[in-house]
């Protein structure tokens, strides 16, 4: 590399920078443009290592984003899993509930409101139960 002779206006805040720069890398106060070149040599590296690093933590953000990305996509299959399952049970148990209240010659029914029986409420606690024994499962799982 050449070197290119210009001539320079500094502030004086500058000027006492390049000196001290100077001082403390044992470079002659009268080779101010080695210390220049050194600065600016310096500067570049600084600037590329920052670049480096916005580079890295752009690709470190990228990774944590999909590997997030992944776990809630893999979570939320096994839950419309879960509630297709579910559906599809709840369907096949009106199409059965249908079919026997038509079987048995049933034109009306009392609502749980009205009058709820015990083996309903068993049936209740039951899920309830196992709701709960599901819910630990998944915790301690």
């Amino acid at each position: 590399m050449s070197d290119v002779v210009k001539r320079l206006r500094i502030s004086e805040e500058s000027a006492t920078y390049i000196d001290d720069y100077s001082k403390k890398n044992g470079i002659q106060p009268t080779h101010m443009n080695r210390a220049i070149n050194e600065i600016i040599k310096e500067h570049k590296e600084y600037r590329e290592a920052a670049s480096d690093k916005d580079n890295l933590q752009e690709e470190l953000i990228n990774q944590v984003s999909e590997s997030i990305s992944s776990n809630v996509k893999k979570e939320m299959s096994r839950i419309l899993l879960g509630v297709n399952n579910t559906d599809r049970n709840t369907q096949i148990v009106l199409q059965l509930m249908n079919g026997f209240m038509i079987n048995q010659n049933f034109q009306s029914i009392l609502t749980t409101d009205e009058h709820e029986t015990s083996g309903l409420k068993t049936a209740k606690e039951k899920v309830a139960e196992d709701i709960q024994n599901q819910k630990q499962n998944v915790m301690t799982g």
